[in-house]
């Protein structure tokens, strides 16, 4: 399991560059949400051992920080 970037700043992503001419720049407010935003590992199967690991995880980090 593992984290990963979860907002994508869309204006960003190939086809709207390539379409549009979409840049860096072109959307502050959206870039710095997608920059930080993150996706925590989640799936209908998930056992409460391994909710509890994610999340103790999460804690470990943010108390770190």
């Amino acid at each position: 399991m593992s984290a990963k970037p979860y907002l994508p700043a869309i204006h960003l992503m190939s086809f709207y560059r390539e379409k549009f001419g979409h840049r860096d720049g072109e959307f502050p407010v959206c870039e710095d949400v997608a920059a930080r935003s993150l996706a925590l590992p989640f799936f209908a199967e998930m056992t409460e051992g391994e909710v509890a690991r994610v999340a103790a995880a999460l804690d470990a980090v943010l108390q770190s920080s």
